[in-house]
């Protein structure tokens, strides 16, 4: 797809923009300068194509959303073309490119982007130096990594390495076979661990829950009528204190109470009288004052008035004396300046009479000879065209002669062996170059093939166990992993069982060995029998017969000898007959036990029998079974350790002989360039032979290859400075011939110049032999006296205007001093029109003064009549303020008035204070509880009230705590968690971990996709676009870097390296900023010229792609493009007035510039 034609219709700030793209033109470069629509332009490009993002985007300021249209015309790389427009809009938005604006289908421009998203085309097809310097960036941060590279300049995304190892860490930090408490699986584990132990102890009895509620509401109870006891004796101690307080107060108010009946007769006062007195006492004080002082006012401005005097004549005479007093600044000035001005004409008069002087010509004749301007112009331009012919000749002169002395360098400089044209020889190079290039990697590859096997080698003696020959591990068949977890189970089940008979046997063993202490009381004597208790209980009743008579009084009473002797008797046969029955209780037991561990004894010894029967059993199936896993590995030549262990033995041995098949295809493909490289061998010969080389055909291939093109190189670089040298030559006598002729011409015009100068030097009176500096300076002469002669007459004019103006100033002073103050008639005219002025202005002052005077005299006199009416009113008031008392001193009122006030409003406060310590009860109330209060009683009623409240507290503050544990305990059973509880976060933590189990899939799934993705790109594209990009990566440096290459690092994955023209190599981290920028470009126009190969090509926008690149890279950076315009079209959009000189040097008419 090609742009033909883009129209803005009504975009931004466009209207009916036409922007045309020449088709033979290999790069389109769109010059703007800043806010001169150049972003309007990039975004119409993709709106165009892929349509209107839903959201404003910010281009509609102009001609509102629904009015935008973008227009276009495109081409297909079959010949298909299509004229549309785009407008906004969900549906039909692709239209016909004409008024009717006809809808077409929505699948249209599908044959023309060939499937790509807007996206994709803005990622891939799209690059700005911000992005190009990322990308730049990242390639770096990739260290070289040639899968991540390859597809980040495929699909334009970065930092895909960083990408794939953050979906590893994040996998990581969900799940690792490794348990950590910062994995969030552990974590989810450890919470379900605790809920399932906390749902089994959070059970709670049901009696013990009745139980501490009885308990809280007993101690409850108990705790409220403590409350109330102690509520009762406050309110009797509040009581007490509260009459003990207001004791003092009732006696203060009958104190103040009696104080204020010595002031009965103030009674027609009300309360504030004294303030409002005492006010109007003092104004009638201040109205005095106040006519007093009017009085004195009226009397001054009256004085005043009658001592001011003023001019009238000088008054009338004000305006024509200021008016003079204004021109005697310019008046003194000129008396200043007409010395200067006189002696400033005199000395332009000095001056031309000088230049006659120097002209030979007397001062009174200068004007009269002047000669005419024309003449002197003529003369002029006579004096420049000698002196420029002058020059011309000496610079002519001097060329030639350095133009003689080069061409005779240059003779010598010829060569003198006979020249080799290194076309024909470079022609056979070149194509023997790809078989060439081919060859070049067999040495590195010699080098790989040899580190890998000796790695190989090394990797498999490192094994454990060991192999000594991989090649005899390739040739049979190893058993799979599936089989050895088979084996494995099958041992480990067969191990088990063992593991598990012999545990029994040592348990049965342990329990025959606990047996034998037991059977030990065997030894001793047997208990005894039933007729020896009989026979011992016979002995003992009939003792008890012989004194039972005689105590129940039926026989005749024992003496007392006899009866301590029977007692005694019948208590030792007593003892015997119960110490034979306990012996024969205690040997039953201990027979019944022994017969049932006899009975124990040989059941343990049947199951040890039946078990050493069961572990021969399973020692054979186990050797059976470790027999056959032996087996699996008799043809490898290794002694097989642990299943586990050949688990993993067995994925290294895969890894290693996949290394092992890879190295053997390298060994063949090693094998071919040798091949191709004998074939070689005769044609670089005879090329060598050819260039004059025939002592170097004995050389190694590479080391010949090497001296061949250095050989090449010379005879290039010598054939083209003998071509240089002869074209310089031809340059040089061609400028010879040219320098002789422009120096002839020079002679001649020289020659009639000097007729010329002769005839204007006579038009103004100079003689032929006059010289150039003798007629430059008569010029310069002559040009000075017009100057001088206005000058002069300038100064000579001043200086008559002067004396005029001055003469004129001193009669009008005269006149007016002669008119108004004839004492100043003596006084040069300056000092008296001063001294007239200042007269004025005391004159003015004087009548301004006896007008403020009328005006100060008028006011005092209205503030004298108010004055009086004040102080009429302020008496009249204070009269009728003691109306009520007309004889009292008002001064002793206003005090006792005074004190009277204020022991109403100390009894006031009394009153207050006692409502306020009375709890609400009124005064009459108060007197009443008074009456049978005594001090002394309610003190000790009070003492004996605050023991019994403190006893309480006591009671109280231990029941509380009590009261206060209980309910704690209620608490901690009510906050902590049920069995209800901990199954809901049971559950929520089996919920959590099935979401973490689909979250860490979902990561890990990813991160294989993406390394899949890379690894198949790399191993798609690697070879082609690789070749392709170190051809662009070439022209982008300009010759600076040959190509690139690949090398496996340490890790074995292939690496991107660049190519120095001497074969040298450079990781990715040793190019500079701006090298790198050019390899991520170089990069990118190698997938989009391979994309284009297989699919409709699309057109490479380029935003200001080379605004970091200098002037050198920026015309690499062009020419690389418009080389690629075979494949795609190129357009690049720039504001940088240097990337167009650039570019239509670099280019010329290749280059398509587009002015917006």
């Amino acid at each position: 797809m090609r742009f033909e034609r883009l129209t803005l219709l009504r975009y931004g700030a466009f209207s009916e923009r036409e922007i045309n793209f020449r088709d033979e033109a290999k790069l389109h470069l769109v010059y703007g300068r800043n806010e001169a629509g150049k972003s309007s332009a990039l975004a119409a490009i993709s709106d165009l194509l892929f349509g209107f993002p839903e959201r404003t985007n910010g281009f509609e300021f102009l001609h509102g959303t629904k009015a935008l249209r973008v227009a276009a015309s495109l081409r297909t790389g079959d010949g298909t073309s299509l004229t549309f427009r785009r407008k906004r809009g969900r549906k039909l938005t692709l239209l016909s490119d004409d008024d009717s604006e006809t809808p077409l289908r929505d699948d249209t421009l599908l044959p023309f982007t060939g499937g790509l998203s807007r996206d994709v085309f803005e990622r891939a097809f799209g690059l700005d130096s911000a992005r190009l310097r990322a990308g730049a960036d990242a390639m770096l941060a990739a260290e070289g990594e040639l899968g991540s590279l390859l597809f980040a300049a495929a699909s334009g995304l970065l930092h895909l390495r960083a990408t794939k190892a953050k979906l590893e860490e994040d996998a990581t930090r969900i799940f690792a076979p490794r348990a950590s408490k910062d994995r969030l699986f552990y974590q989810i584990r450890d919470r379900h661990e605790e809920a399932r132990k906390e749902e089994r102890a959070s059970q709670l009895r049901a009696g013990d829950w009745r139980d501490l509620n009885r308990a809280i509401d007993e101690l409850q109870e108990e705790h409220e009528a403590l409350a109330s006891a102690r509520a009762k004796i406050r309110q009797k101690l509040h009581t007490l204190q509260r009459l003990r307080q207001i004791e003092p107060t009732v006696a203060e108010i009958d104190r103040e109470t009696a104080r204020l009946a010595d002031f009965s007769d103030l009674a027609p006062y009300p309360s504030g009288t004294a303030e409002r007195l005492e006010a109007r006492l003092h104004e009638a004080a201040r109205a005095e004052e106040a006519l007093s002082a009017a009085q004195d006012r009226v009397k001054v401005a009256e004085a005043k008035l009658a001592g001011i005097a003023v001019d009238q004549a000088l008054i009338d005479k004000a305006e024509t004396i200021s008016a003079l007093y204004g021109n005697s600044g310019d008046y003194a000035k000129s008396q200043r300046d007409l010395p200067r001005v006189i002696a400033e004409r005199d000395d332009y008069t000095a001056q031309m009479a000088e230049l006659g002087g120097r002209l030979g010509i007397a001062a009174t004749d200068l004007e009269r000879l002047q000669p005419p301007d024309a003449a002197l112009a003529a003369l002029e331009a006579a004096v420049s065209e000698g002196q420029r012919l002058k020059a011309a000749r000496e610079t002519a002169e001097k060329r030639l002669a350095e133009e003689r002395d080069a061409l005779t360098e240059l003779a010598r400089e010829a060569p003198v062996t006979p020249l080799i044209d290194p076309r024909r020889w470079e022609d056979q190079l070149l194509a023997l170059r790809p078989d060439l290039k081919k060859l070049e990697k067999r040495e590195e590859l010699e080098r790989g093939c040899l580190v890998q096997r000796q790695k190989l080698v090394e990797n498999a003696a490192a094994l454990v166990p060991p192999v000594d020959d991989l090649g005899r591990i390739a040739a049979v068949a190893l058993p799979s992993v599936e089989t050895l977890a088979d084996h494995r189970n099958r041992l480990k089940a067969a191990s088990d069982e063992l593991h598990q008979v012999e545990e029994a046997l040592t348990r049965n063993r342990k329990e025959q060995e606990a047996l034998r202490p037991e059977s030990a009381v065997a030894g001793k004597p047997a208990p005894p029998s039933t007729a020896e208790i009989e026979e011992a209980r016979g002995l003992r009743d009939r003792a008890f017969a012989g004194l039972r008579g005689p105590l129940l009084g039926e026989t005749a009473p024992l003496s007392e000898e006899t009866a301590t002797h029977a007692v005694a008797t019948f208590e030792v046969l007593t003892k015997e007959a119960d110490r034979l029955a306990d012996h024969a209780l205690a040997g039953a037991e201990t027979l019944a036990r022994l017969a049932l561990e006899e009975a124990e004894h040989e059941t343990q010894l049947c199951e040890a029998e039946a078990l050493e029967r069961q572990k021969a059993k399973v020692r054979e199936a186990f050797t059976h079974t470790e027999r056959a896993y032996h087996e699996l590995f008799a043809h490898c030549g290794v002694t097989p350790l642990g299943a586990d262990d050949m688990m993993a033995w067995r994925g290294e041995i895969s890894r290693l002989l996949d290394e092992r098949r890879l190295l053997l295809e390298r060994e063949s493909e090693l094998s071919a360039l040798q091949r191709l490289s004998d074939e070689l061998g005769p044609a670089l010969a005879a090329i060598a032979e050819g260039i004059g080389l025939e002592e170097a055909k004995a050389l190694p291939q590479p080391a010949l290859l090497r001296a061949i093109e250095e050989r090449l190189r010379t005879l290039a670089t010598i054939w083209s400075e003998s071509r240089a040298l002869a074209g310089r030559r031809e340059d040089a006598e061609l400028r010879i011939k040219r320098l002789e002729d422009e120096t002839a011409k020079l002679n001649e015009q020289d020659r009639l110049w000097q007729e010329h100068f002769r005839t204007a030097a006579g038009a103004v009176g100079l003689s032929p032999k006059t010289t150039i500096a003798e007629a430059a300076a008569n010029i310069r002469l002559w040009e000075r006296l017009p100057d001088l002669r206005r000058e002069r007459d300038a100064r000579e004019r001043r200086v008559a205007g002067m004396r005029r103006d001055i003469g004129e100033f001193e009669t009008k002073v005269g006149a007016l001093v002669a008119e108004v103050a004839t004492e100043l008639a003596g006084l040069p005219a300056g000092h008296a029109i001063k001294l007239l002025e200042e007269r004025v202005q005391e004159a003015r002052t004087d009548a301004a003064q006896r007008r403020a005077a009328h005006t100060a005299l008028a006011e005092a006199k209205a503030a004298l009549l108010a004055s009086e009416e004040s102080s009429a009113r302020a008496r009249k008031a204070l009269e009728d303020a003691l109306t009520a008392t007309p004889e009292a001193d008002p001064s002793e009122l206003i005090a006792r008035l005074r004190e009277r006030d204020r022991l109403a409003a100390d009894l006031a406060r009394c009153r207050e204070r006692l409502a306020e310590i009375s709890d609400g009860a009124g005064e009459d109330a108060v007197r009443t509880e008074l009456a049978t209060f005594d001090r002394g009683r309610a003190e000790i009623d009070m003492e004996t009230l605050g023991r019994d409240e403190e006893q309480l507290d006591q009671e109280m503050a231990e029941l509380y705590a009590r009261l206060a544990e209980k309910r704690g305990e209620r608490e901690r059973l009510e906050r902590a968690p049920g069995s209800e509880a901990a199954a809901f976060a049971k559950h929520a933590a089996e919920v959590e971990i099935v979401e973490a189990a689909r979250q860490w899939a979902v990561l890990k799934l990813s991160a294989t996709l993406l390394t899949a993705a890379m690894e198949h790109h790399r191993a798609k594209e690697s070879d082609p676009m690789m070749e392709r990009a170190g051809a662009l990566f070439f022209m982008l440096t300009d010759g600076a870097f040959a190509t690139l290459a690949q090398e496996l690092n340490e890790a074995d994955e292939p690496e991107l390296k660049a190519v120095r023209k001497n074969g040298e190599k450079i990781t990715i981290s040793g190019l500079s900023d701006g090298t790198r920028d050019q390899l991520y470009l170089a990069l990118r126009l190698a997938f989009l010229e391979d994309y284009c190969r297989h699919n409709e090509p699309a057109p490479f926008i380029g935003d200001d792609l080379f605004q970091t690149f200098d002037d050198e890279r920026t015309a690499a950076g062009i020419k690389t493009l418009a080389a690629s315009s075979a494949h795609f079209q190129p357009i690049l959009f720039t504001h940088h007035r240097s990337v167009v000189a650039t570019a239509e040097q670099a280019l010329g008419q290749d280059l398509d510039l587009i002015e917006i």
